[in-house]
């Protein structure tokens, strides 16, 4: 059987970093419930994540999580809708990876 090497690995983001955006949003739906609060703010501080991107741009006055709307307190989008939302956003991503994994050739 013929051996097989990775030769190169890339990766690409989506362009906008919402965790402070995502941790906000969480917050303020928890504000009402100090014990839930309090172990929101204890799991995403040992999480270990320090950033979060998406497609959908923060909305930058803080009312829902982005700009769009697509996110909403009381109304979030199905699993169908956030895959229809993927679907449209994925292609640019694989063509962001493709790009730096061509570059030099």
């Amino acid at each position: 059987m013929p051996q097989a090497f990775i030769n190169r690995i890339a990766t690409a983001t989506p362009p906008h970093d919402v965790h402070d955006v995502f941790l906000r949003f969480g917050q303020l739906m928890l504000e009402k419930d100090k014990r839930r609060l309090a172990l929101f703010n204890r799991m995403a501080d040992r999480s270990g994540i320090a950033h979060r991107y998406s497609f959908l741009e923060p909305d930058p006055h803080g009312e829902v999580v982005d700009s769009e709307r697509f996110y909403r307190r009381g109304s979030f989008p199905n699993t169908s809708a956030r895959m229809k939302k993927f679907e449209a956003c994925a292609p640019e991503l694989a063509v962001a990876t493709a790009e730096k994994l061509l570059a030099g050739f």
